[in-house]
């Protein structure tokens, strides 16, 4: 993973005001004009809003990345708790991650954002504009620059003008950008998807007998776009289910997925690398000896 700012934000501080639609209030606190915005019809308006844990069967929400029972929390602190935080080998992983062609590449990219208040928001990114759609689907017209090191976005109709302090490049693409007052991670790339399977469902592993193991499945879009759904299964107890949205890349047989960290909601970041074959996909960090995914 590549940082294309050298610095962290120290502190939120206090909550701004969120980006009310209807009340036109702009996250930095101004009250703006002339917000009557429609929402329309435009390419990856359904996309996936983040991450969804929930307890399958159970009506009480369970944050289903905190681990199996008895490993340590899947927050990226430990990486044996969860194989996808374990990178591949320097020299296995083919990718420059130079932050100045990453930022310039944002064209046919999209993030899910979360605000300062947990508002979730998409920002589809065009050649030198941006559209930002609510949770409530209206939707906002922006514009963006970029320079070596950061972004700089806009959204005129908000009064909104904010530039990223905190980054992070990886499979050669801005898989991160935290303004402010937002906190952007990648589930849309336009990559070729190339040979990789639409759907592959893993082998049981981390098999505790008797108390739990765990299930994945990989879901991969036609836009480099790709979906973890993780069931902890606890023997006689619950199912704990997760979902990670992120971006994927394929180089001959070879896959690597990326998962951005999110600060608001605690999740550590991902990465998962495998190997295409006749049989499946072949998972490093998840036990590749207990079969391919398919």
């Amino acid at each position: 993973m590549t940082r294309f700012a050298s610095h962290r934000i120290a502190s939120r501080g206090r909550l701004l005001p969120r980006w009310a639609v209807a009340a036109c209030i702009a996250l930095a606190g101004a009250a703006t004009g002339g917000c009557d915005v429609e929402a329309d019809e435009f390419a990856g308006e359904d996309m996936a809003e983040g991450e969804a844990d929930m307890a399958e069967g159970d009506e009480d929400m369970v944050d289903g990345d905190e681990g199996d029972a008895g490993d340590p929390a899947d927050d990226g602190s430990d990486p044996a708790a969860d194989g996808g935080d374990v990178p591949p080998a320097p020299d296995a992983e083919p990718f420059a991650n130079d932050p100045s062609a990453a930022l310039g590449g944002l064209q046919g990219m999209a993030y899910g954002c979360y605000d300062v208040e947990g508002v979730f928001w998409n920002l589809y990114f065009d050649a030198t504009t941006f559209r930002a759609r609510h949770d409530d689907g209206t939707i906002f017209d922006g514009t963006y620059t970029t320079s070596a090191t950061a972004v700089s976005l806009s959204i005129p109709s908000l009064g909104y003008a904010e530039t990223s302090v905190e980054g992070e490049i990886e499979l050669d693409h801005v898989a991160r950008i935290v303004t402010p007052s937002l906190d952007c991670y990648a589930i849309y790339t336009q990559h070729d998807a190339g040979g990789a399977t639409e759907s592959a469902r893993c082998p049981s592993i981390k098999y505790v007998p008797g108390v739990s193991w765990q299930d994945n499945e990989f879901v991969f879009g036609e836009g480099g776009d790709v979906t973890r759904r993780r069931w902890n299964e606890l023997s006689g107890v619950d199912t704990l289910y997760s979902e990670r949205f992120g971006i994927y890349v394929t180089l001959g047989d070879r896959v690597f997925m990326y998962f951005a960290g999110q600060e608001a909601r605690e999740d550590g970041e991902q990465f998962f690398s495998g190997t295409l074959t006749d049989q499946g996909l072949y998972v490093d960090q998840l036990e590749p000896d207990k079969g391919p995914c398919a």
